[in-house]
């Protein structure tokens, strides 16, 4: 069954859904902290480009649920990723890629698209349900 809103969901308090942001902006941090050394050899990172639209979709969501206006958090979410690829310069053994950030800005639009179409169909829910009480 799918939550009547995102308020359902937990996320009623802004408080909740920015510390959530916060949180997930540090892991993004984290992950462009590691020296490529010291990362993984694995096939799943052969799909480089995917990987960084995934994680930056994930972005997206969180940045749209803030309840900025959905150009807003594109801007944020296209900045951020330019930040982190500027970010890995300073890290050992690796460094930026315009094309890493056009898929972290792919993922970052992405994101906040699946955000609005999730609003839209619990919204769409909410008001079966409501017709149904009747």
């Amino acid at each position: 069954m799918l939550p009547a809103t995102c308020t359902d969901m937990g996320w009623k308090s802004k408080r909740v859904r920015y510390c959530v942001l916060a949180g997930y902006c540090l892991m993004l941090i984290g992950l462009s902290s590691i020296p490529s050394q010291a990362m993984p050899n694995s096939q799943v990172l052969n799909y480089d480009k995917v990987l960084h639209a995934l994680v930056y979709a994930g972005l997206g969501f969180l940045l749209a649920s803030t309840q900025w206006p959905w150009f807003v958090a594109l801007i944020i979410g296209i900045l951020a990723g330019g930040l982190d690829e500027l970010y890995q310069n300073v890290t050992p053994g690796r460094m930026p890629s315009l094309s890493d950030w056009v898929a972290d800005s792919f993922g970052v639009a992405m994101g906040i698209l699946v955000y609005r179409i999730f609003l839209h169909v619990t919204k769409l829910h909410s008001r079966g349900r409501k017709e149904k009480a009747r």
